[in-house]
């Protein structure tokens, strides 16, 4: 199923906030401030677990950008500790995390 995401800058990372699609960008946007906004657009998780980005945020006037995409994913997994045998957080090993 399909979901919404902007890309915001916080502390010098830039961190993805991932929502419903019937939720407005511009809705979520009024939490956290226009001024931090750097990317929006519409995402799906894939049958494999990877995040494939596309479209744009008419309302706010933002595109998905070509490194969106690898954002998502490693914020998604790269806390994912349980499911690493050594305990440490690799995101090259996205196979075997079963969240």
């Amino acid at each position: 199923m399909k979901s919404k995401y902007i890309i915001i800058e916080s502390d010098g990372l830039e961190v993805p906030l991932i929502f419903s699609r019937f939720l407005l960008h511009e809705d979520i946007v009024a939490v956290v401030g226009k001024n931090a906004v750097l990317a929006a657009g519409f995402c799906e998780l894939t049958a494999s677990g990877d995040w494939v980005v596309g479209g744009q945020s008419v309302s706010l006037e933002l595109r998905t950008r070509p490194q969106d995409a690898e954002i998502l994913n490693e914020h998604t997994r790269v806390n994912c500790l349980l499911c690493q045998p050594d305990g440490k957080a690799d995101i090259n090993r996205k196979s075997q995390c079963k969240n």
